[in-house]
């Protein structure tokens, strides 16, 4: 399988399943899309269901990766980033990210504030190198045969999973779950240059 991301990777993706458009390969293309209309999947469904409110979460801030510009570029109604976060529920964060617990307790927040059915797209960030350390959970690799990075990276992935079982279970609760469209997507691939293999 070949990708179709360019340099642009985690952007190239959005755009890829956002509009259904191929990147550029001699530039990142949301520095040339974000100052052009596109018909993006919000605008799509709001064609058919003028109720479907949209949203997006980011663990970052608007800027990163023209996330705010984008995101009015492909229809949606709000993007919800670490700024907000922090307005709205404080706390500590860690560095100039959410973690995934943060974001997807956030993005159950939002989801029991606004209007159903909804489309959120929420980005996850515990899967991105560097690999120097992994998240504090549960979950432990004793494989010495590993990798010191990759065995980080599979810890992250195992929290960044329970994460997501945990927000799917606060949507079923609440009966959201059924009345909603959600994409859950983590950073970009993991490059494998990042964990010594």
């Amino acid at each position: 399988m070949h990708s179709n991301v360019s340099v642009g990777r985690s952007s190239d993706g959005q755009l890829i399943y956002m509009c259904g458009l191929l990147p550029l390969h001699s530039e990142i293309t949301v520095s040339r899309a974000k100052n052009i209309t596109l018909l993006g999947l919000p605008e799509i469904i709001k064609d058919t269901r003028p109720d479907f409110h949209s949203y997006t979460i980011i663990p970052n801030t608007p800027t990163c990766w023209e996330q705010q510009s984008m995101s009015a570029e492909y229809g949606f109604d709000k993007l919800y980033s670490i700024l907000d976060y922090k307005k709205e529920i404080g706390g500590s964060v860690k560095g100039n990210c959410l973690n995934d617990n943060q974001i997807f307790t956030y993005a159950s927040l939002k989801d029991k504030q606004n209007s159903k059915p909804f489309l959120s797209l929420i980005l996850t960030v515990s899967t991105h190198q560097p690999y120097r350390e992994h998240v504090q959970c549960e979950f432990e690799i004793t494989d010495n045969s590993l990798p010191h990075k990759y065995i980080n990276y599979l810890i992250n992935c195992h929290y960044a999973d329970a994460q997501i079982g945990e927000y799917i279970r606060s949507l079923k609760e609440s009966g959201l779950y059924n009345n909603s469209l959600i994409i859950i997507v983590s950073d970009h691939e993991p490059p494998f240059a990042f964990m010594d293999m």
